[in-house]
């Protein structure tokens, strides 16, 4: 401050005494007086600018404008704003999407084995989330209730890339429910058709377990057999034995589908005869021996 006040001193000061020159011509003294007042200002602008830090240009030299000749808005004008270029939208890449050309069942495990869940029919479409190891089946929700199921590829159109989806490992396979033959009951009212004798007569059988035993009347001669069922309920293998002269011989039987004929044989005295049986309104098997 103390320095600009000494400034502004000696401003004053040459200024009067160039008003106070004698002998010069008007023009002569203007122009002197325009010299001074520019020197003087320049010495304070120079002065000012050195206290504070900025450098000065040179009196006469404007700066150099390095704004690569950009201009200031005009006051009053509307800046205009700088277009953003659109985003361009980029796809991902689609699910890969699967149809059937013949209506196909849709299991809980890739087989026939699995249990069924729906199906995915002509005209409908499935997401594939993931394929199985031998990629012949793949896993989709599924089409007729909650939760996935698997189709069979042997019909599938496939609409996109299966490459980059997940290899599920199968359930395990379902463990198969044991249902045991029914054993055939033997027990019962037969006919029984001896061929040498061409004739049939009434035979009683019982059953207890695997055991079948019974009786019959040949002309007055009373006939017991007895016989192990087979594991399938379909045969006897047995004995019979002539009541009164105690002869024996063997004998085997075995049920024909329908379960109301059996065919068979008996062994006499080391000849083979045919020996069968019907009941329930059956005919007489042809041929009677067997099996």
């Amino acid at each position: 401050m103390k320095k600009k006040l000494i400034t502004l001193f000696i401003v004053l000061t040459i200024v009067s005494l160039a008003c106070n020159i004698s002998g010069g011509s008007s023009e002569a003294e203007a122009t002197l007086q325009a010299l001074s007042v520019q020197t003087t200002l320049e010495a304070i602008q120079r002065q000012t600018a050195e206290a504070g830090g900025q450098p000065v240009a040179p009196a006469g030299n404007p700066t150099t404008d390095t704004s690569g000749g950009q201009q200031p808005p005009a006051a009053g004008a509307t800046a205009t704003d700088t277009p953003v270029p659109a985003a361009t939208f980029t796809s991902t890449v689609g699910v890969p999407l699967v149809s059937v050309s013949v209506d196909t069942n849709c299991r809980i495990g890739p087989g026939n084995v699995y249990d069924y869940r729906g199906a995915l029919l002509v005209g409908e479409v499935a997401e594939i989330v993931a394929v199985d190891p031998s990629g012949n089946y793949y896993y989709i929700p599924n089409p007729d209730g909650s939760g996935y199921c698997w189709v069979w590829a042997e019909y599938a159109t496939v609409e996109g890339s299966t490459a980059g989806l997940p290899v599920y490992t199968p359930p395990p396979t379902p463990t198969p429910t044991y249902t045991p033959t029914p054993i055939a009951h033997w027990a019962g009212s037969w006919s029984l058709y001896i061929e040498p004798f061409a004739a049939s007569y009434p035979l009683s059988l019982t059953q207890s377990g695997l055991t079948v035993s019974g009786s019959f009347d040949l002309g007055g001669v009373p006939i017991n057999v007895v016989g192990t069922v087979s594991a399938d309920g379909m045969t006897v293998t047995g004995t019979w034995t002539n009541s009164s002269t105690s002869d024996s011989g063997s004998f085997v039987w075995k049920l024909k589908a329908n379960l109301n004929q059996f065919v068979g044989n008996f062994v006499d005295s080391g000849t083979t005869y045919g020996w069968c049986g019907y009941r329930n309104g059956a005919s007489v098997p042809s041929p009677c021996l067997g099996p």
